[in-house]
């Protein structure tokens, strides 16, 4: 029997199990599965669910919809569908709440989905946002949090197969990747102390049945980078605010970083042939640095070439962007195509 994707929370368990191949919503009772009554079509893939307890004493259940590229041909309406009842088995018909999102919840505080490039972490409240990014070339294939601390998301992401899930705290902007039983703790869940995650049992990268940690292991790390609205120290206007220190003054273009980046390097060669173009060229570079904050690897390799060549004359390693940008293009073109088109395994599993 496979299980996956626990959300636990005192005395309710939501989970995801396999009915006929598809993934569909359950809860645990006395010791017993129960499929959750979503009102949705037998061929809608229900994945990722988490829930609160209201004010009014509802539980208020978020999941999301839509886990393949087949099944969102199928069903446009795809994203984070919301129900609430008195009990598990008594939640009234799901209904979407946020459109056209893989991964994220709904909370008392928070709410997640990803808009690309980003996961957009909106405080309901405030109205505040954050944007989290992950490394280029890399998908997110859960956001949820910790049941008893709502300002720490519990994030699992990766590329062909591979996974790494870290906690990530919204306030200190600090994470840890963590590892159940020697291993990545995908999809993880935590209930104070009590950690459930994904393990897999089978071939495909979703075959996975549920597992209760008996050894749990925190590493800081620094995989997530936090993307927030701050101010120019010097001018004063309002500006994208990186945790690493890569701030960019608009929202980021991969279209016309690449037309800065590579009229730098028209310019460039209109020097050899006794052109001076170098004031030109700085605020070319300087235009493509503004313009790629979205991509940190690459934000900080051109922010550093035209440092290097402003301030020494030295010629930026072309060979170097290419790579770089290529990585992005790629990234791009799946992207449009639908997040993590690449692993197979994925779409087979609709999980």
């Amino acid at each position: 029997m496979e299980t996956h994707m626990a959300f636990k929370r005192e005395n309710n368990f939501l989970l995801c199990k396999k009915v006929d191949g598809i993934w569909k919503l359950h809860y645990i009772e006395k010791l017993h599965i129960k499929q959750v009554n979503t009102g949705l079509p037998l061929d809608a893939t229900e994945c990722c669910p988490t829930f609160f307890v209201r004010e009014d004493g509802l539980i208020q259940v978020s999941f999301v919809v839509g886990g393949n590229l087949n099944e969102q041909n199928r069903h446009s309406s795809f994203g984070i569908y919301i129900m609430a009842g008195k009990t598990l088995d008594t939640l009234s018909k799901a209904t979407l709440s946020i459109k056209s999102t893989k991964v994220g919840f709904v909370n008392e505080k928070y709410s997640a989905y990803f808009r690309q490039p980003y996961l957009v972490v909106k405080n309901l409240k405030t109205g505040a946002e954050n944007r989290l990014g992950i490394p280029t070339g890399y998908y997110f294939y859960r956001v949820s949090y910790v049941a008893m601390d709502l300002n720490k998301l519990i994030i699992s992401f990766g590329k062909s197969g591979l996974s790494t899930t870290v906690i990530y705290d919204i306030q200190t902007k600090t994470e840890a990747q963590v590892t159940c039983d020697g291993r990545d703790a995908y999809k993880l869940t935590i209930d104070d102390d009590l950690y459930v995650y994904s393990r897999k049992k089978g071939i495909g990268f979703e075959d996975r049945i549920l597992k209760y940690a008996s050894k749990t292991e925190l590493t800081p790390t620094k995989h997530i980078t936090w993307i927030g609205r701050g101010r120019c120290k010097t001018c004063g206007s309002s500006k994208l605010v990186y945790n690493e220190g890569c701030d960019v003054l608009r929202p980021s273009c991969f279209e016309c970083t690449e037309k800065h980046w590579f009229s730098a390097w028209k310019m460039m060669c209109e020097i050899q042939d006794g052109y001076d173009f170098r004031r030109r060229v700085i605020g070319e570079l300087f235009q493509a640095e503004d313009e790629s904050g979205a991509w940190k690897e690459l934000h900080l390799f051109i922010r550093n070439a035209r440092k290097e060549y402003q301030q020494k004359g030295i010629i930026p390693n072309w060979k170097e962007s290419d790579k770089l940008m290529d990585e992005i293009y790629q990234q791009i073109k799946l992207d449009n195509k639908g997040i993590e088109m690449v692993l197979s395994s994925q779409h087979e599993s609709g999980a």
